[in-house]
């Protein structure tokens, strides 16, 4: 009895190093074609599979337990265009290295648009106009990026649900008012570049930042470490809420001290401005934004971070006032 037992372990142990041995994995890392930046939270989904992963911070994703059959590899993030590989697996290890994923360019423009042209909305801190929420996390969704009009009306929100059950988050902190519900754009006006990283999550929709809800949640993404390294200045001008836009933008990337810094300033301004789009006498518009992030690297799985930001504004808002309650 006792060696008929062995037999069978022995047989067991066998089969099991079979199968173990027919057994494919698939490791690499997705970096952004621009900057070789490390992507992260991005999707690595196999098709035939039906198995999926999500790279960590520094981009690396690994997918265990796989059949060594060719397949169909689809990479997707937020700002980036979708890529899909075939790939022969092999029993064992199947490294990939760095893909490379390029940015969504008319996604980035679509933002610039309606941050800096409906800034009017996103402005008024009191809860009355900030019907953005919404609209400003489409990114990395079809259907969600298709019904949002393409940001045209600001007043779309996804299923009809109240801003308290769309949710934001600033490096893993929940940012919504604990009095209000919402989160208030305001404090980020201006600052494009600072807020343009994030990751989008809809409905309860596995995640690295959060359980999900029934509405949407973004996780805005200010480690020093994700911008890229170099200086982008931008200037523009308007005849909507303000004359002139000006931002500056610089990043230092991971240093070999592994230290990263990144530091944002824009400065918005106007005079009165009539419906003819006539300068004239008025309360003006000026607002200054400014960001700044410090991040250090202390070991492979640890880093520790600062991010400070805000945009104090002055300015006036269009009502039908008549003469005789304006004096």
């Amino acid at each position: 009895m006792k060696s008929l037992k062995i037999t069978l372990f022995v047989i067991a142990s066998m089969l099991c190093g079979t199968l173990a041995a027919q057994q494919a994995v698939l490791t690499g890392q997705l970096r952004s074609e621009a900057d070789h930046q490390p992507i992260a939270g991005a999707n690595v989904t196999l098709a035939n599979q039906n198995i999926s992963a999500i790279t960590d911070a520094d981009g690396t994703f690994r997918l265990i337990y796989l059949e060594p059959i060719t397949e169909e590899i689809i990479f997707s993030a937020g700002n980036f265009l979708s890529q899909v590989k075939v790939v022969s697996l092999n029993p064992g290890n199947n490294e990939l290295g760095d893909v490379l994923l390029k940015p969504d360019i008319q996604n980035e423009m679509q933002q610039d648009v309606i941050l800096q042209l409906s800034e009017n909305e996103l402005d008024d801190d009191e809860g009355r106009s900030q019907n953005m929420s919404s609209t400003s996390s489409t990114q990395g969704d079809v259907f969600t990026n298709l019904t949002s009009y393409t940001f045209s009306p600001v007043r779309f929100r996804v299923r009809g649900y109240e801003q308290e059950h769309e949710n934001y988050y600033i490096n893993g902190i929940h940012f919504n008012s604990q009095e209000r519900g919402n989160f208030s754009f305001s404090s980020l006006g201006g600052l494009n570049d600072a807020s343009r990283n994030k990751d989008a999550a809809f409905g309860i929709e596995a995640n690295n930042f959060t359980y999900g809800g029934i509405g949407s949640s973004t996780n805005i993404l200010m480690q020093a470490s994700r911008f890229a390294r170099g200086w982008k200045v931008g200037l523009a001008g308007s005849n909507r809420n303000y004359k002139a836009r000006a931002v500056a933008t610089y990043g230092t990337g991971l240093m070999e001290n592994g230290w990263a810094l990144a530091a944002s300033i824009a400065y918005r301004f106007s005079p009165y401005v009539d419906v003819k789009g006539i300068i004239g006498e008025g309360i003006r518009y000026n607002s200054l934004g400014y960001f700044f992030s410090a991040e250090k690297k202390i070991d492979d799985r640890s880093t520790l971070s600062f991010v400070t930001f805000g945009s104090p504004t002055e300015r006036g808002q269009n009502a039908a006032v008549t003469q005789e309650v304006y004096d």
